[in-house]
């Protein structure tokens, strides 16, 4: 159970951001081979600077301190029995996505059976799942094994802009590291994804992604370049 705690200005900044409609509610990685955009459908209009090196810092998860709208919300890895629920959660979250294809289900059970659904955390409230959020492995360049893709990241209608995908965001880029993860690579504004410190990276790239929505997080010192690609469920 995760309980409160003080809040530092750096999350009382974030409070206020997705108090006003930042938090993200749907996001996902290359679905159909489209650039998604956060719930909110606003296409963003600047461009993050590009920061290369950039190494994830462990002070920023602190769950319990996230924990500040309901103490009663749950992180934990997926349960055997939870496929249902996440499916079921995902489609809702992007039923009305401006930039869904409707596939990030599908696209979620494809990793899974291919066994690259590597991170499957849920946010649980009072035994129901309320969010979602996956990684999975990407190539970048030529790098060894060690870089992940983000995403789906789902949050139910009904709990968004409550603070649960910052959770999950913090809960998952925790286990990349505890993993001793390279780096993270997502599709995504870059003013709600800088919180966590990606940044935008020209030495990596995604196809058919402009490169100011192509973000970069290096978990560990290292100087991997390339195109980063994806599972093939992406693809769906």
């Amino acid at each position: 159970m995760l309980h409160r705690a003080p809040r530092t200005r750096r999350e009382r900044a974030d409070e206020t951001a997705e108090s006003d409609g930042v938090d993200v509610a749907a996001t996902s990685l290359l679905c159909c081979q489209t650039c998604l955009e956060t719930a909110e459908g606003a296409r963003p209009p600047h461009r993050a600077p590009a920061q290369v090196g950039l190494v994830f810092a462990p002070r920023a998860v602190n769950l319990a301190a996230m924990a500040r709208t309901d103490s009663r919300i749950v992180v934990e890895t997926e349960r055997g029995g939870d496929e249902a629920a996440i499916a079921a959660l995902t489609a809702e979250a992007f039923r009305n996505h401006p930039y869904s294809h409707g596939q990030e289900s599908a696209v979620i059970e494809a990793l899974r059976s291919a066994g690259a659904l590597s991170v499957s955390l849920v946010a649980r409230r009072a035994g129901e799942i309320v969010g979602h959020v996956a990684a999975s492995p990407v190539q970048v360049g030529a790098a060894a094994a060690g870089w992940y893709g983000l995403g789906p990241l789902s949050v139910l209608p009904a709990r968004q802009r409550r603070g649960i995908g910052s959770l999950l965001m913090r809960a998952v880029l925790e286990e990349l590291q505890r993993r001793g993860a390279r780096g993270c690579v997502l599709v995504g504004p870059p003013e709600y994804y800088i919180r966590f410190g990606f940044r935008t990276d020209p030495s990596v790239t995604v196809a058919h992604v402009p490169p100011e929505y192509c973000l970069l997080l290096r978990l560990a010192p290292n100087s991997d370049t390339g195109e980063a690609v994806f599972h093939a469920a992406f693809s769906l």
